[in-house]
């Protein structure tokens, strides 16, 4: 039988809550990115001090991640802010002077860009032809006050409607679909380009503290680890085991190498990703069922960056991005595309400003399914396709 190290450095402090010892309350926030790193902040500033950080992968962060290439530094992770009124994210973001370009339209629709944007966006058809403005902005109206509504169902506490699979993406493309084919002032033309635009619009601590290399590999919840404590015990009488149990530790953290954790509270702020592979066999016992539900209801997939740098520009001045709308993709209520295709599912590209900070570069993103097909293909094969598409799409 393998043993298992357990820790048990934790000291004597008048704060104790607990009847049965005078310390500190032991916590363990599992993951480093900005969640677990906010919550050990408050914690630390509330005077907790006996937590511990533990992270899986060798750097803190998350998916905030930035790299450099040539002179310049590129976030591989967030682009935007959403939600600027009691989000504690532009909060700080604003604190740290990273909002100063910040225009009047994104903070009234509060999605705030970390990177500067100057000039307007660009909607090209596949045909290579550009939308005019004000068809643009119309459309804009109507698919703003159709996603408004889930903010509404989700300010009062309700999802947003079983016709709609409790799905904020499927309700929204419902809603504006109907109200585009409804409005009997668009001549046939201007109303295809709407609904083309639809498929488009909804493709995109102290260092003492934190651990790094430590991936999880069960979470023993509501004591249930006792058993097994008595159990190791009674086959390695050097571990001094006993003063764990009298401590009255509530959770135990048990750790890839074989390290346990003890801990009276556990924060976990792994992602969801994570949660939904690995929930079934991690928590010991098995989360309630309400918990294993709001896991398995909650959407995620896969979201990936695409960098392209030219030597100069081929986009006027005042483009600041390139919104790709298939035409063919008016009548299709599928998000989803044959492998073959994977490209249809790049929305846009985003020009990065300012040139002298950046270069000439665009920044394109590209999710779901579609996103892990990209994967399979090298750098030469992605930059190649979405070339030719900026050359269908702006003629150039």
């Amino acid at each position: 039988m393998q043993s298992c190290e357990i820790s048990s450095d934790s000291a004597d402090d008048p704060l104790s809550s607990g009847s049965q010892r005078k310390r500190q309350p032991r916590i363990v926030v599992i993951g480093a990115g900005l969640a677990g790193l906010s919550a050990t902040k408050k914690l630390l500033a509330n005077g907790f001090t006996d937590i511990v950080i533990l992270e899986a992968s060798e750097r803190i962060g998350g998916r905030v991640q930035s790299v450099k290439l040539g002179c310049a530094t590129f976030d591989l992770g967030a682009t935007w802010i959403h939600g600027a009124h009691g989000n504690p994210i532009y909060q700080l973001a604003e604190d740290h002077g990273l909002l100063e370009e910040t225009t009047d339209r994104e903070r009234s629709i509060g999605r705030i860009s970390l990177y500067s944007r100057n000039g307007v966006a660009h909607y090209c058809t596949s045909s290579g032809q550009r939308i005019p403005k004000d068809v643009v902005e119309e459309f804009s109206d109507v698919y703003n006050e159709v996603y408004n509504l889930t903010q509404e169902f989700f300010q009062r506490g309700r999802p947003v409607g079983e016709e709609s699979q409790n799905s904020v993406g499927v309700f929204t493309r419902s809603g504006v679909r109907k109200r585009l084919k409804a409005d009997t002032e668009d001549m046939g033309i201007t109303k295809e380009l709407k609904l083309a635009m639809l498929q488009q619009f909804l493709k995109e601590i102290p260092k003492s503290v934190i651990q790094l290399n430590k991936p999880v590999k069960y979470i023993h919840w509501n004591r249930s680890v006792s058993k097994e404590i008595q159990l190791i015990s009674s086959s390695f009488p050097s571990h001094n085991l006993d003063s764990q149990e009298e401590d009255g530790y509530q959770v135990y953290v048990e750790c890839e190498d074989c390290e346990l954790i003890p801990a009276d509270h556990v924060i976990v702020t792994m992602s969801l990703g994570v949660l939904k592979k690995y929930h079934e066999t991690m928590f010991h016992p098995r989360l309630p069922e309400e918990k294993v539900s709001a896991i398995q209801m909650l959407g995620i997939s896969t979201t990936d960056k695409i960098f392209l740098e030219f030597e100069e520009p081929f986009w006027s001045p005042e483009c600041n991005s390139i919104q790709f709308v298939w035409e063919d993709d008016a009548e299709n209520e599928s998000l989803a595309y044959p492998e073959d295709l994977w490209y249809k599912k790049i929305c846009s590209f985003d020009v990065l400003y300012p040139a002298e900070r950046y270069g000439h570069v665009l920044s394109g993103w590209i999710c779901g399914e579609e996103a892990l097909i990209m994967e399979r293909y090298d750098d030469e094969m992605v930059a190649e396709t979405c070339t030719e598409l900026l050359r269908k799409f702006t003629g150039y």
